[in-house]
């Protein structure tokens, strides 16, 4: 019975196995063929009518039916795209990469256009016959992307305004924060903005506010002329006259720019191209340089306001004029100094040519201004100065910031007072005619000066000793000499020309050992001459190298010539310390005294000898009183030899005055 039972089930297992395998096998094929056909629908992107029927269908029947194949160019891309992943933010950190989807393409489609040309539609607009759109780029098979790879550059522009601004009754000041580049210039036009300012008395400051009826001060930043011009405008309102501080620190962008710099397709496959042995779809990178710009503020300035203006009591202009010659073009020469920026400026300069054919009535027949807009129809113009004409130079002064040019307000240019004559109060300024007046010389034919020499320098120094100076040119017919100086590296210096040696700080008294010291000297040139860089320098006929000063740097950076030298040579100088005096390792011992003679008695050191002559003797004439001197520097002996003879003569004498008196 077992037997029989084990056989039997084991008969219906087998059976059931052959059954049951069969079942599987079948099911197996009716799942690989609707996954293939979800593959297929899915790569030929079929109609969503075509596809809701076959999919009805396959309901119904539980058969696979292949849907036949429908254009592409007539299928909604929305239906055939697969779900996606998230998206990535557009901008990732300073590297900004975006990553762009795209749809499954259909094999047969269209001709793909290049990636570059699509590789910027992401924004085009999708068209009303539902054609399919590329997002990014379309010539990539199934499963592509496109990267958009994009490096970020900043541009700064720095704009900081003067450390004090004055504004007074109503007055503006303008500042320049400086020129850009040509492709920066451009886009200033986005950077332009209005600012509104209270003066804050309890804090001291400028606080900015939104309504413009409360403020004090407006600051207006606009483009002007390749720059970007701010002014200050005191618009009124209640505020206390005082100093206010003005702070700032900010970057504001005002424009960005996008550049194209190439795309990356990874050696994939692209549609439409047959001689592609890849059989992995393209990975495209396209890679663009982002340049964004601001405007950097750093404003921290002091304001101060006043209510009303001041008076204006003295101007010292500076002129660069230095005597035009037929052929030079007239330029504006005279400035503004710094210190009175905010209280005036130049409104015009002119020159003119006077008719002087008549010396009782001299009047301009042409014309030169430094404002275009000063010119009339029809005024003679001067384009060149002429030789024999007789020229006249003027300046027209514009106050501002509520400043006021007073009554007699006295005028010098470059430090020289010019005649109260010539200055004239007008509204709103002061007319300056004549500055200065000359006729036309002939033109100079100007030379370059190839060499200089200064000669006898002094130029080696001792420890302790004071700076002399004793250098001088040899040529005085195209330069003139002005001073010689020394610096040492410590930052001292000492000049021969007591008008730049008095304001030396740091003053060289005497010159010390161990510091070393580098000479200088100052020169100009003579009318018709000039410095080039590769004017040679001697002194004490040896050639030197040297540098230029800051400002005749930048003549020559500018000319190629320069009318001053200051320059900085490299002669140095180190003193030496003053050595010890050396002692005598074997001192003369001082002579002892010798004993002074008895009276009567002669020095035993002395031997007297008489001679006898019977050959006549002249006359002797008295000898001349030997004078301390002389005696000091007879020797020893001599000496004792002296006073020995005297000695014997006096006892001789008054043997023999004794004789006379016995024989008497």
């Amino acid at each position: 019975m077992q037997g029989q039972h084990f056989a039997k089930q084991t008969q219906r297992e087998r059976a059931c196995s052959l059954v049951h395998g069969t079942w599987r096998c079948a099911g197996v094929r009716v799942a690989s063929v609707g996954a293939c056909a979800l593959m297929v629908g899915q790569l030929l992107l079929p109609s969503v009518a075509l596809a809701t029927e076959c999919a009805d269908s396959a309901a119904t029947t539980g058969e696979v039916a292949a849907a036949p194949a429908a254009p592409a160019a007539t299928v909604d891309a929305n239906a055939a795209t697969t779900p996606t992943t998230e998206a990535a933010p557009a901008t990732q950190n300073e590297a900004d990469t975006q990553q762009v989807s795209l749809a499954d393409t259909v094999e047969g489609a269209g001709d793909a256009m290049p990636a570059e040309q699509n590789a910027s539609s992401n924004n085009a607009a999708m068209p009303a016959d539902n054609a399919i759109m590329p997002c990014g780029v379309t010539d990539v098979t199934g499963g592509g992307g496109v990267t958009i790879d994009t490096n970020v550059e900043s541009y700064y522009r720095e704009c900081e305004l003067p450390p004090e601004i004055s504004l007074t009754g109503g007055g503006s000041f303008s500042w320049d924060f400086g020129p850009v580049p040509d492709e920066v210039a451009d886009k200033l036009s986005n950077a332009s903005e209005t600012k509104y300012y209270k003066a804050d008395a309890a804090t001291g400051a400028l606080v900015e506010v939104a309504d413009q009826s409360q403020s004090n001060v407006t600051i207006s930043i606009a483009p002007y002329e390749g720059q970007m011009r701010a002014t200050l405008t005191l618009t009124g309102g209640d505020f206390v006259d005082g100093n206010y501080a003005l702070i700032r620190n900010e970057d504001v962008p005002f424009t960005s720019t996008l550049t194209f710099d190439g795309t990356d397709y990874n050696d994939g496959i692209l549609i439409g191209d047959p001689d592609s042995t890849s059989d992995k779809p393209a990975q495209i990178v396209v890679h663009e340089t982002r340049t964004d710009y601001y405007l950097r503020y750093n404003f921290n300035t002091v304001v101060k306001l006043a209510a009303h203006g001041q008076a204006i009591n003295s101007v010292d202009l500076g002129s660069g004029y230095i005597g035009y010659r037929a052929g030079d073009t007239p330029a504006p020469t005279t400035h503004v100094p710094y210190a009175d920026y905010d209280k005036y400026e130049i409104a015009y300069e002119c020159w003119e040519e006077m008719d002087n054919s008549d010396p009782t009535d001299l009047h301009p027949v042409a014309f030169w201004y430094s404002d275009e807009g000063m010119y009339t129809p029809g005024m003679k113009r001067i384009d060149k100065f002429e030789e024999g004409k007789h020229y006249m130079h003027s300046v027209m002064l514009r106050q501002k910031n509520g400043y006021e040019f007073a009554n007699g307000c006295t005028v010098a240019i470059n430090g020289e007072p010019l005649n109260a004559m010539s200055v004239q109060k007008v509204e709103g300024g002061l007319f300056l005619a004549p500055t200065t007046s000359f006729t036309c010389e002939k033109a100079l034919v100007w030379q370059a000066i190839d060499t200089v020499e200064i000669n006898g320098a002094t130029v080696t120094f001792k420890d302790g000793d004071k700076p002399v100076f004793t250098g001088a040119t040899s040529d005085d017919t195209r330069y003139w000499y002005q001073c010689e100086f020394w610096n040492s590296e410590d930052g001292a210096g000492v000049n021969s020309a007591w008008f730049w040696d008095q304001n030396i700080e740091n003053h060289i008294d005497t010159f010390e050992a161990g510091k070393t010291y580098s000479y200088g000297f100052y020169l100009k040139s003579h009318e018709g001459f000039y410095f080039t860089r590769d004017t040679r320098v001697t002194i004490n006929g040896k050639t030197y190298g040297y540098w230029w000063n800051e400002s005749d740097a930048e003549n020559l950076d500018r000319d190629g010539k320069t009318n001053t030298m200051w320059v900085y040579t490299n002669l140095t100088m180190t003193p030496e310390a003053t050595p010890a005096p050396t002692p005598d390792p074997r001192p003369t011992p001082d002579p002892e005294p010798k004993p002074d003679a008895k009276p009567g008695q002669a020095p035993t050191t002395a031997t007297t000898t008489t001679t006898v002559s019977t050959t006549k003797t002249p006359a002797v004439k008295p000898t001349a009183k030997t004078t301390d001197a002389t005696l000091a520097a007879t020797g020893d002996s001599t000496g004792l030899v002296a006073a020995a003879m005297s000695l014997a003569g006096a006892i001789t004498a008054a043997i023999g005055i004794a004789s006379k008196r016995r024989e008497n």
